[in-house]
This record gives structure tokens, C-alpha cells and sequence, in this order.
């Protein structure tokens, strides 16, 4: 045990899992292959909390047997952080809606900003439209918060991969955006089908940036 406080002192490590591993969602697996009569695959998230509070979402799948007892899969020793990729293209309409809920009032950059804006955009083309709006406004503490919470919003969308050769159980969804740096909270998963059978799945949580919460999927 001191070798690995030594250790783990050295390498920083941070314990996904050290305060509170709670708030659960279950959705059915997409694999049912090789099971006995009357058992279920499922996926399990969990809203995981390490050190300072801040949480996470981790994963573990498992099987349901004839009675409703769940047998959990092995766990890794190992954890797979994901690729993040920024490719999201942004609607006009969805994207204004979002902002009025942030910033209702109408104000000067507001104006010019919607004006600016194409029908759809990428969160590089929203950077050049806030510089340009920016250089043409007046800079007082309204207009520099209100720009700031474009991008602030915009930087809550984002692609995520995962190695294919880790389990689930080893995949973690680790606070990425300046609006969840404090925190994924209370995710609760979804599944969908579409009309040849393929599943789909959807996520709500909270994203908490230590003073704001935004909900998020």
C-alpha cells in the first residue's frame, strides 16, 4: 500500500471514483447475443466524483438474470479518455433561443451578432463573427459578457471518440468545456431506434462551470 500512495503522489493520478459513485442510468445493450432465456445485457452510467467535487460520467455493463439480479461485467484496471473534436455545426434558430434564455435583454452586440450569423456555422466561423463584432462595438462589461457567453455556449458542443479496443467499463466522459469544468452531473441515458432496428442513444445531464449550471445532452 505505501508503494502505491508513493506512486500515485509521483504520478498525480486523480481518482475519478474517490468521493461518491452514485446516480445511476440503465439502458438495454446493444449486443443480446449469447445470453440464457430470461437475462438482459445492459449498460450502466454512473455520475462519478473525485477530488474537489468534480464529477464525471463513467460506465459498466452487465447482465439481468431470470429474477432481476444484475451481474456485472469485469471491470478494467485501466481508463480511456476520449478524443474531443469540435466539428459541430451550430442552427441560427436553436443557437439564438439558447442565448435569449442566457442573455433575454436585447443589447447592441446581440443585434449585430444575429445579423452575422448564417443559417448554420461552425464554432470556428462563431469565433470570427465575435471578433468582428467585437472590433465594431463598444467595450463595456454588457457587451464583453454577452460575447463571452456565445462562445461559452458554443464551446458546450463537441465530438467525442473512444479507442475500440477498451471496454466500456474503462471509458470515462471527463469535464471537457469551459461550461462543465466543475462537473457532469446526473446524466440519464435514452435509447432510441430508428426504422431499420439500429439504436441510438441520448444523454440529459448538468453541466456546472462552478457558478452556472446549463442543461445539457
Amino acid at each position: 500500500m505505501d508503494k502505491l500512495l508513493i506512486g500515485s503522489y509521483f504520478t498525480m493520478e486523480y481518482s475519478i471514483e474517490s468521493a461518491a459513485l452514485f446516480n445511476p442510468s440503465i439502458v438495454e445493450h446493444p449486443d443480446q447475443t449469447e445470453l440464457f432465456k430470461g437475462e438482459k445485457r445492459v449498460i450502466l452510467s454512473f455520475r462519478a466524483t473525485g477530488e474537489g467535487h468534480v464529477s464525471s460520467i463513467v460506465f459498466r455493463a452487465g447482465t439481468l438474470d431470470l429474477d432481476n439480479n444484475i451481474h456485472i461485467d469485469y471491470i478494467g484496471n485501466l481508463l480511456d479518455k476520449p478524443i474531443q473534436v469540435k466539428n459541430h455545426r451550430y442552427h441560427k434558430e436553436s443557437f439564438l433561443k439558447k442565448m435569449n434564455e442566457l442573455h433575454a435583454e436585447p443589447t447592441e452586440v446581440k443585434t449585430k451578432l444575429e445579423e452575422k450569423l448564417t443559417a448554420t456555422f461552425t464554432y470556428e466561423e462563431l469565433k470570427r463573427y465575435i471578433d468582428e463584432v467585437r472590433q465594431d462595438s463598444e467595450e463595456n462589461l454588457e457587451n464583453i459578457t454577452f460575447l463571452q457567453q456565445a462562445l461559452w455556449l458554443a464551446s458546450s458542443h463537441y465530438e467525442m471518440t473512444f479507442s475500440l479496443d477498451t471496454s466500456i467499463s474503462e471509458r470515462v466522459i471527463f469535464p471537457i468545456a469551459d461550461t462543465e469544468k466543475r462537473g457532469i452531473e446526473d446524466a440519464r441515458f435514452v435509447q432510441f431506434k430508428d426504422e431499420k432496428g439500429e439504436s441510438v442513444y441520448y444523454a440529459t445531464y448538468t453541466a456546472y462551470d462552478g457558478f452556472s449550471i446549463l442543461l445539457s445532452f
